[in-house]
């Protein structure tokens, strides 16, 4: 239920970032029952070294090494995001990450397309799919959102994800908050 990002600028290349997701819930279906749960979902603490580009650039890329709390257990990573702009107002967004936790890693792949289509207003369809070394099957999630910016250093991301394979939701709603200062 609404993940949040909190984003503040250190310096012109590096920030800190506080992720935050307050509750997850989850449904299970058998054929005797359905099953619900709810708990507290995660907190990160993330850092992003902008390594080129940015704000409008042709193509950019940054280092993003994180640590925090899931599923009642330490995970650290590191992602690399990078952008690259395509032509006709189109931007190719890809981002290999690795997770670490104490039973193995995790390697998710992310690509997006975007497009501003009015004004402040960018729109993004992106596919994320995740494997781990420790025997979950192959997990794929499609995403739609949309992105305002609401000034130069403030951003509202909202959008739907919807499982397509393997251990993810089914569909749920997201809402992120970016301030850059």
């Amino acid at each position: 239920v609404m993940p949040t990002r909190v984003r503040v600028g250190l310096t012109r290349r590096l920030e800190a970032q506080l992720v935050v997701v307050p509750l997850t819930t989850a449904s299970t279906e058998t054929a005797e029952a359905i099953t619900r749960d709810a708990s507290y979902g995660s907190t990160y603490g993330r850092g992003k070294l902008n390594l080129w580009g940015g704000d409008g650039g042709p193509s950019a890329a940054a280092l993003v090494p994180f640590v925090g709390r899931a599923d009642d257990a330490w995970t650290a990573g590191l992602a690399i995001p990078g952008a690259l702009e395509l032509g006709a107002g189109l931007v190719l967004g890809v981002i290999p990450q690795v997770d670490v936790v104490a039973a193995g890693a995790t390697l998710t792949a992310t690509a997006n397309v975007s497009r501003a289509v009015a004004g402040p207003v960018v729109a993004t369809a992106e596919t994320v799919g995740k494997v781990d070394t420790m025997g979950a099957p192959l997990a794929v999630q499609a995403n739609a959102g949309v992105a305002i910016g609401v000034t130069a250093d403030a951003e509202v991301d909202v959008g739907v994800r919807r499982g397509v394979t393997g251990p993810v939701p089914d569909l749920e709603g997201f809402l992120r908050v970016s301030v850059r200062r």
